[in-house]
């Protein structure tokens, strides 16, 4: 919900009690919207010992814009993983995801990429060989195949965190390209710039 100014008046109008009522309404959902949610952005994960996608990278051909890249095969699922501390700010709850990617030239007409994450915490005391939750997708659905365009995957679902995940706690996220769903239908590597989590705010 965008911020609403206030409606402009001439000195000594009166506001009504409407026009009070739906701007306070507006702006308090506005502003208790933005405290609501925090976000993470990785990049440049590790790239898994069994199954690992390949580190890459790129540089566009006109201005020299370099990309540190995690290339993703067409055919096989592979993964990255990143491991970090969960903010101090976290409600403990579940997260929801976007994966920004980018792809060259495909054969493909329709370019669909399916991405898939799973996450774990881990406290004091826990042995670190715990399993993930079920992974859950986002697709991303470019508009077309021409190559190195910025694509954004559709908001997930939401995905839980395996363990009691609590703010500042380790934990680990792993994505993976689900290479093999029937509706991943993207010919080439699938180029992985950033992932955005969005997690809830105590």
């Amino acid at each position: 919900m965008p911020y609403s100014a206030p409606a402009s008046k001439a000195t000594g109008d009166l506001i009504s009690a409407a026009d009070w009522n739906q701007n306070t309404i507006t702006n308090v959902a506005y502003v208790k919207g933005r405290l609501d949610y925090g976000y993470l952005w990785l990049v440049s994960g590790k790239t898994a010992a069994t199954n690992g996608a390949a580190i890459g990278s790129y540089e566009s051909t006109s201005d020299k814009v370099n990309f540190n890249l995690i290339d993703f095969d067409a055919t096989a699922i592979e993964y990255a993983s990143w491991q970090l501390l969960l903010p101090p700010d976290y409600d403990g709850g579940t997260v929801v995801y976007q994966v920004y990617y980018t792809h060259a030239a495909s054969a493909s007409t329709d370019n669909k990429c399916v991405w898939g994450l799973s996450g774990t915490a881990f406290a004091e005391g826990e042995t670190v060989d715990l399993g993930f939750y079920a992974v859950v997708q986002s697709v991303g659905t470019p508009a077309d195949n021409t190559a190195y365009l910025l694509h954004i995957s559709a908001e997930s679902t939401a995905v839980t965190i395996a363990g009691t995940p609590a703010a500042s706690e380790l934990a680990i996220f792993r994505l993976s390209r689900v290479a093999t769903d029937i509706n991943d239908t993207l010919s080439v590597d699938a180029r992985f710039i950033g992932l955005k989590i969005k997690y809830g705010r105590t």
